[in-house]
């Protein structure tokens, strides 16, 4: 699906598109940053790439690339993935690839703008997040911005021979309204 540019004060959300594919490449195989992804590192700038080509074409995905205001620098990205229009849900999820980012309050306001657009704009009901048991930046981000653990999938993925608890974190929209009166 299109996913339209969104402006806050600390970031800008863009649609992603191939130029950036090099780029996400690098991010995506830097084991700091991913130590808490689980998925494997991407094969190629090519692979990279046809994601990103995939992505845009999707009915079930929107993805944003992240762009530090301050800096004008492409430090991650964002997304909402499985929609399910019927069900008015998705399942939302962030990367910021750039350490020197990291505690500045750039994570939180990606998620707000991205659940703004996705309870305002798309009108779902609920969003679901899963986090890497041990990641607790991320989660504390989450639960910062109106997330809530609602689970624990133990041994939920094998990386390395080592089997990895995901927490499971939910935001409905009748709390985010609650929470944000800004947001109706």
């Amino acid at each position: 699906m299109f996913a339209p540019e969104i402006v806050g004060k600390l970031v800008k959300l863009e649609p992603m598109d191939e130029s950036m594919a090099e780029t996400f490449y690098s991010y995506i195989n830097d084991p700091k940053p991913n130590r808490f992804r689980p998925a494997p590192p991407v094969e190629s700038v090519e692979a990279e790439r046809e994601w990103i080509r995939n992505i845009g074409k999707s009915e079930q995905d929107i993805v944003w690339a992240i762009y530090c205001l301050e800096d004008g620098e492409l430090i991650g990205s964002t997304g909402l993935h499985r929609y399910e229009r019927a069900h008015q849900r998705a399942a939302s999820g962030t990367l910021i690839a750039k350490p020197e980012h990291w505690g500045r309050g750039i994570g939180s306001e990606v998620v707000r703008l991205r659940t703004d657009y996705a309870f305002k704009e798309l009108g779902l009901h609920k969003l679901n997040s899963e986090v890497i048991h041990g990641n607790t930046a991320s989660l504390r981000m989450l639960m910062r911005v109106g997330y809530r653990i609602v689970g624990l999938f133990r041994d939920h993925f094998l990386r390395d021979g080592e089997w990895l608890d995901f927490y499971l974190l939910e935001c409905m929209r009748k709390d985010w309204e609650l929470a944000r009166p800004d947001c109706r």
